[in-house]
């Protein structure tokens, strides 16, 4: 397994630092053969271009992940979207725990998702209550119809 970041020492301490931004890039560098798509590789520039990207990851704890859900509501997120941010962060820690193991990361992202979602800043989508309408399902139709297949039989999907 590729290693996370080339190695940089603190010369005071003489001890590795990776940053919460190094695990981000590493998972966006060594997993992107899982081809996901352009939503969760923005949303990991995203996360990496935020302040939080800088904190090491030996010093991260619960509280400046729950901090980073409450900015991003007072700018006018969703607590839907704000849930992404920590989940997809669960995603790169669980990827990561298997090349630095799971005692360099504790589950600071667990953590931080029970604080957020008993502070209602952070919850799961409502579920939906209701389907599309005919109409809607017709143009659904019609659109997939008329683009180039990319190997996924949506007009059989979204009648399924």
């Amino acid at each position: 397994m590729e290693p996370i970041r080339e190695p940089t020492q603190d010369t005071a301490a003489n001890v590795i630092v990776i940053t919460l931004g190094d695990l981000i890039r590493w998972y966006s560098s060594t997993q992107s053969h899982l081809k996901w798509g352009r939503s969760k590789s923005d949303h990991l520039r995203f996360l990496e271009q935020q302040p939080l990207a800088k904190l090491p990851i030996a010093d991260l704890s619960a509280e400046p992940l729950v901090d980073h859900v409450r900015q991003r509501r007072l700018k006018g997120v969703k607590p839907e979207t704000a849930v992404m941010d920590l989940e997809l962060l669960r995603v790169v820690f669980r990827a990561a725990q298997s090349v630095i193991g799971p005692s360099v990361l504790p589950d600071v992202v667990g953590e931080a998702l029970t604080t957020c979602k008993s502070l209602n800043i952070a919850s799961k989508p409502p579920r939906r209550d209701r389907r599309p309408t005919p109409s809607e399902l017709s143009l659904l139709n019609d659109y997939f119809a008329s683009r180039r297949s990319d190997g996924m039989p949506m007009q059989d999907i979204i009648l399924f």
